[in-house]
């Protein structure tokens, strides 16, 4: 179990083991934060009856450590992990109220024979754990309890169709049947004698709606992106920045460049692509005085998409985890440690989508009547489809501007085996998250919060930065950034319609109006579409899936002979995905 987890901490490896033998715990070291080897894990307080295996930072551990030590306790090391041991003698479960981090750890209380397992707030780092047999394993990836030969490979229903409606598997669930996922700001507590199991929620995002000029919220936004940014400084190794030349990543430089002065930006390209960033990016570097590395990938260099599902041990439909692996792989060249701009697009309003429902919501009440006379006349068929989108709800509206990938029909089409227990309604995600909150903007910011940016966004950075043993740090994402820009209106967080209105009066009078305008670009792989030739469709038709039955061969061979006339190319897409995924992982080949 904890070679399987070797990427995620090659620096050291531990074990510890309960003097009767029924209590193990593993670890895998990636040291960050005092590199002896007083920071070795699982780690124990100082009568060992405490043992901790934690992955993350606490980024305030310092000062949390200073009280601690004034309220008596005793540190061996200058570690973060000891300060939960610790944290947790003086508060119990109280202590998670006053980390402010990326964080997932076990700790075993001997006294009380219980488990208590924590999530950080917003689900940087993940969690999983199952009961199986009277046992209860745990781990941060899947394949580690899949590497206990305790679990037996089944496929969840449900978590399929998340994969291939939404193209991620949302909430608690996992691919893996009886597997399940610690969500976001929540604690467990496993009781051995009991042998119960009870999760509590420490942490929920608050929806608010502040009365505060624009000055007072761009002051306010300054302030707490500087104190974030220079929160995730705090490194015994070397820390750079991922820069893609757009707003949130830029932010991070130019904090950056103000706290430490000499830094180090990381960008990657695709050869004879022409639609890279890096220019942009080496124009924020050179702003900012910022050292510049980038890298341009060729197709041979970016095409093993095989080779990265030895890392994803479930299927995720995000063509850009490609590209984040790669640019992982060039930045841990000379870096330990990254800073990112993930979690600016969900807390600041970032997204394409977003200005679709403003444009929706202002517009389409007005041109109702225009709509009803098309649908009378010659094109009827253009004013039906715009009717039959003004009656929607917001549901299903979201799901229609953010690309639906394949309905339930589809799926029960295509996997009539695995078809038991789905739900009726495929806009079941979104209605489970879309609050009533009256800011209509900020319903949505918060919908992806919860599900598009834990469990797709937040898990592919994960996954392809550990890969290369890298620790991605996220300024966005600190807690205090996240509940302050959700207690805005509508009218700060997307102004008339402009996306991330905030941080571009924030940034304008650092940056040219070229950075500050630009279009968003997805950080996607140009080069996806090579796994679309006709080659690798073959492949797909006579693969696995189809040669187990797992899927129906004559539904799949439509899908492919479809994608010719104009079928949507994101369904063949995540049909290879799942495929490579299903010969590596259920098949264990």
């Amino acid at each position: 179990m904890v070679n399987s987890l070797s990427h995620r901490g090659p620096d050291d490896s531990g074990e510890y083991f309960s003097e009767r033998d029924d209590v193990a715990l593993g670890h895998r070291r990636l040291s960050i934060i005092d590199l002896s080897s007083a920071g070795h894990q699982p780690m124990s307080n100082e009568d060992k009856t405490f043992w901790l295996t934690f992955n993350g930072e606490i980024y305030n551990f310092q000062g949390i450590r200073d009280e601690l030590v004034r309220k008596g306790h005793t540190f061996k090391s200058n570690t973060d992990s000891e300060v939960i041991l610790h944290s947790y003698e003086e508060w119990g479960a109280k202590c998670l109220n006053r980390f402010n981090g990326m964080f997932a750890f076990g700790l075993w209380d001997e006294t009380k024979e219980q488990l208590f397992l924590a999530r950080d707030r917003v689900g940087i780092k993940p969690l999983y754990y199952t009961r199986l047999n009277g046992s209860f394993i745990f781990g941060s990836e899947p394949k580690a309890i899949i590497a206990s030969d305790k679990y037996k490979r089944e496929m969840d229903s449900p978590a399929l169709a998340d994969f291939l409606i939404y193209r991620y598997i949302s909430g608690e669930k996992s691919i893996w049947k009886g597997l399940k996922k610690l969500l976001p700001g929540q604690y467990l507590i496993y009781d051995r004698k009991e042998d119960s199991t009870n999760i509590f929620r420490y942490w929920r995002l608050a929806l608010a709606n502040t009365e505060i000029t624009e000055t007072e919220a761009i002051e306010r936004l300054d302030h707490l992106l500087r104190e974030s940014v220079k929160r995730r400084w705090v490194s015994d190794v070397p820390v750079g920045i991922f820069l893609s030349g757009g707003l949130d990543s830029t932010a991070v430089t130019k904090y950056s460049t103000d706290i430490k002065g000499d830094v180090d930006t990381f960008t990657i390209g695709f050869a004879n692509y022409a639609d890279n960033e890096n220019e942009d990016a080496r124009l924020v570097s050179e702003i900012f005085g910022a050292n510049y590395y980038e890298e341009y990938l060729s197709v041979s260099e970016a095409g093993n998409i095989e080779e990265l599902f030895k890392y994803y041990d479930e299927p995720i439909g995000d063509s850009s985890i490609l590209p984040t692996f790669l640019v992982s792989k060039v930045a841990r060249k000379k870096v330990k440690v990254i800073l990112s701009g993930d979690g600016g697009d969900e807390t600041l309003g970032g997204y394409r989508w977003y200005t679709d429902f403003y444009k929706y919501y202002n517009f389409m009440p007005s041109l109702a009547w225009f709509f009803k006379m098309l649908a009378q006349v010659r094109y009827r068929n253009l004013g039906e489809r715009f009717l039959s989108l003004s009656i929607k709800d917001d549901a299903a509206l979201y799901r229609q501007l953010t690309s639906p990938r394949f309905s339930l029909a589809e799926i029960k089409d295509l996997f009539p085996a695995s078809s038991q227990d789905l739900p009726e309604d495929e806009n079941y995600l979104i209605n489970e998250h879309l609050s009533t909150c009256q800011d209509r903007y900020k319903r949505f910011c918060n919908l992806d919060f919860h599900t598009f940016l834990v469990d797709d966004i937040l898990t592919k950075v994960d996954r392809a930065s550990m890969a290369n043993s890298l620790e991605v740090r996220v300024p966005f994402l600190d807690y205090t950034v996240v509940e302050f820009l959700f207690s805005l209106p509508d009218s700060l967080v997307l102004k008339n319609g402009e996306k991330k209105y905030l941080l571009k009066q924030l940034l304008k009078k650092f940056v040219p109006a070229k950075i500050i305008n630009k279009p968003k670009k997805g950080f996607s792989c140009p080069l996806i579409g090579q796994y679309l030739r006709p080659e690798v469709l073959a492949k797909l038709l006579n693969g696995r899936m189809a040669k187990d039955g797992f899927v129906v061969r004559e539904k799949l061979q439509n899908l492919i002979e479809n994608i010719h006339s104009g079928n949507n190319p994101a369904k063949l897409w995540l049909m290879l995905v799942l495929e490579i995924w299903y010969k590596k992982w259920y098949c264990n080949e």
